[in-house]
């Protein structure tokens, strides 16, 4: 969370908030309001574990970016989150880059 290359823990408090506990110097720092579920990962590429979860109350899924701690909405509510390196069932990474063949009238 804090970007120096060693884990942070991560955690929710109800009626408190979402905070880690910085390596580096030992202290907790808020991050969010309470959160139903949290997880982190590093969904920019920057290096640095951004924070993932779910806000019922704020309509959604959010991420908050590490590099530029700017909020984004991902989805709707959903019941569970998490992150992580995937894998196809043949142990093969998946690409970054999906396609998909979805017929035009669908998208509108």
């Amino acid at each position: 969370m804090n970007g120096d290359g060693r884990d942070d823990l991560l955690g929710a408090w109800t009626g408190q908030g979402v905070y880690y506990r910085n390596s580096m110097t030992g202290q907790w720092v808020l991050m969010a309001t309470p959160a139903t579920m949290i997880t982190a990962g590093d969904l920019d590429a920057d290096g640095t574990s951004d924070l993932i979860g779910i806000w019922p109350s704020q309509g959604g899924v959010w991420a908050k970016y590490s590099q530029s701690g700017a909020w984004a909405y991902l989805s709707s509510t959903a019941d569970w989150i998490a992150t992580g390196k995937m894998h196809a069932a043949n142990g093969q990474a998946l690409s970054t880059e999906v396609e998909m063949d979805v017929p035009k009238a669908a998208l509108c």
